[in-house]
């Protein structure tokens, strides 16, 4: 496999974690924000037990949990022909097949959706 053959392996990788991702995120209960224990002025902010993390907690950006969970709402059958078609595949690409495929409008960019 040549750097070609290498590089659009990697981005197919990449495409399917970030389809999981989502998958695990969609299933996660939604934070709902709580108040820290502790006093955060003096660096001792924690928590409260039970608390659900929230994205940053995660290090993920509000863009990317968007873009994934939409990724992950995208049918099999529909994630795999735009996999199968893009010489690089990206995220991107797959919602534009997708939105081209259901008529819909939407289109994405590498810097997000438009």
């Amino acid at each position: 496999m040549g750097p070609a053959g290498l590089e659009r392996h990697a981005a197919e990788i990449r495409v399917r974690a970030e389809r999981k991702c989502g998958e695990l995120l969609a299933d996660l209960p939604k934070n709902k924000g709580a108040a820290f224990e502790g006093n955060p002025g003096k660096g001792d902010a924690r928590l409260p037990e039970g608390t659900t993390q929230t994205l940053a907690d995660l290090g993920i950006s509000k863009r990317q949990s968007s873009e994934w969970q939409k990724l992950a709402a995208v049918p099999e059958e529909d994630f795999e022909a735009a996999i199968a078609e893009q010489e690089v595949p990206s995220a991107g690409g797959v919602l534009n097949h997708r939105a081209q495929g259901t008529g819909q409008n939407e289109v994405v960019h590498a810097s997000g959706v438009h």
